[in-house]
């Protein structure tokens, strides 16, 4: 995947990916979430709001991967060739050695021709966990 990380000070940040799976050989040929021609895979904008030395918020928002616990909810599906990345709002805020998360994100779908992946506006997934 090529990617840029663009950092504007210490409060801004543009991060953005590309993504590209193909598959061959395959009995029956590709699965949908196994072949991706090209599209963006990640680009979000994240805000930074310092609170104190170890206290701060973070808002982001588009298109980003998730993680959380073992991942079998929620992960960036490493199992299959192309990676899940979900469309939405992120907010974490870090404050000593507490850590709060809060989303309202999309999947987005895996469709396999050349910058063709959107939300799927059937699901929504939310979620604030410390």
């Amino acid at each position: 995947m090529l990617h840029a990380d663009l950092h504007l000070g210490p409060s801004i940040r543009f991060f953005g990916q590309l993504k590209s799976g193909l598959e061959n050989g395959r009995t029956g040929g590709p699965r949908p979430p196994d072949e991706d021609k090209l599209d963006v895979h990640q680009a979000f904008l994240d805000g930074v709001l310092g609170f104190s030395d170890d206290a701060s918020l973070t808002l982001r928002g588009g298109r980003q991967e998730m993680a959380y616990g073992s991942s079998r909810l929620v992960s960036f599906r490493e199992g299959p060739n192309v990676r899940q990345s979900f469309d939405g709002l992120r907010m974490i805020l870090n404050a000593g050695a507490w850590r709060v998360d809060g989303f309202f994100t999309r999947p987005v779908e895996t469709d396999p021709g050349y910058f063709d992946d959107g939300s799927d506006r059937t699901r929504a997934f939310w979620e604030v966990m410390p």
